[in-house]
């Protein structure tokens, strides 16, 4: 759930570069300038939920009702039994969000630079 608020987020950032690139009276600066705006808003969400995003929304939900199942999230994971052939499956999804952030951020700008 967290992953996919995260890349609806990053999509929509690069949906929003994407439709000012389509404008009719697009010179060369622009593409640099709305590049570099993208890039902030990127390196914005590295830091913390995108303002306004999905995953903002998801984690203010998640807050609301972590004091009432916390009891009944512990009872589940009592009488779970993970697979035995996956072994990163309790990766920090921090971890996981900083690499997909890190990668969007990467490809905005390989892509622009070449």
């Amino acid at each position: 759930m967290r992953m996919t608020a995260l890349m609806s987020d990053v999509l929509s950032v690069f949906e929003s570069f994407e439709k000012r690139l389509q404008t009719t009276s697009l010179i060369l600066p622009d593409i640099l300038k709305y590049k570099d705006i993208a890039t902030e808003k990127l390196k914005q969400m590295s830091d913390e939920c995108y303002p306004g995003g999905l995953e903002e929304q998801l984690n203010e939900k998640l807050d609301d009702r972590t004091d009432e199942t916390a009891e009944s999230v512990k009872l589940a994971r009592s009488h779970k039994k993970n697979h035995s052939y996956i072994n990163n499956f309790l990766r920090n999804f921090d971890a996981i969000r900083g690499d997909c952030i890190q990668c969007s951020i990467n490809t905005l700008n390989n892509r622009l630079n070449d």
